[in-house]
């Protein structure tokens, strides 16, 4: 409805104002906040409206369903579980009914990602599993649209399947064909364990 649209967004880790940038070129009222006074002030010589402060506070201060949608990228894993707890149950009462709630963070189901990516951050508190962070945002009071996989690795940089024989091939050499069967099906299974998407986003709706 209308008075929905004219709801703010706020983003949580606004950092150098790139999404902000691309929520008000398409006409959205958005606005951050940021630990980072740097990043703040940098955000502010472009003409974004990011401001320091918590973004735990600033949730907690502000009236209930004052917001139309909230977003923090690569956020979540910084935050201890109660703090996390809390804003996610924050996000239950602050965003309008209907009004999306999205968390991208580091996949950590992918190994390759889990110790490159996350172990790499001395900042970085737990990791968060997606069926886990999935199960906090439900049971926070959010309701759950998708989960969706981002940043895959290139075809190239994961393990590379045996080419299958044609059909004369497989008609001469059954048992090798077979196994090569076997052989790629492990190795299918091995690129998304080692190889999975480097984040993952969850998208979920106030209700």
């Amino acid at each position: 409805n209308g008075v929905a649209q004219a709801l703010p967004i706020l983003e949580i880790g606004a950092g150098r104002g790139e999404l902000q940038t691309i929520l008000r070129e398409g006409g959205l009222p958005t606005y951050g906040v940021d630990l980072d006074l740097a990043m703040c002030e940098r955000c502010k010589s472009i003409g974004l409206d990011v401001r320091h402060e918590n973004g735990i506070e600033h949730l907690s201060n502000l009236p209930d369903r004052s917001l139309s949608g909230l977003i923090a990228v690569q956020v979540v894993e910084h935050l201890p579980i109660d703090v996390l707890r809390l804003l996610l149950q924050l996000c239950s009462k602050k965003v309008a009914v209907n009004g999306l709630v999205i968390f991208e963070t580091i996949n950590t189901s992918s190994i390759l990602a889990l110790s490159h990516n996350y172990f790499r951050d001395p900042t970085h508190i737990w990791p968060l599993h997606p069926d886990t962070m999935r199960f906090l945002v439900d049971v926070s009071g959010l309701d759950v649209v998708d989960v969706r996989y981002l940043s895959e690795y290139p075809s190239g940089a994961t393990l590379q399947q045996v080419p299958v024989t044609d059909s004369s091939q497989a008609e001469s050499s059954p048992m090798l064909n077979e196994a090569v069967e076997v052989i790629n099906r492990n190795t299918k299974e091995l690129n998304r364990l080692i190889f999975g998407a480097q984040d993952y986003c969850i998208i979920a709706r106030a209700q």
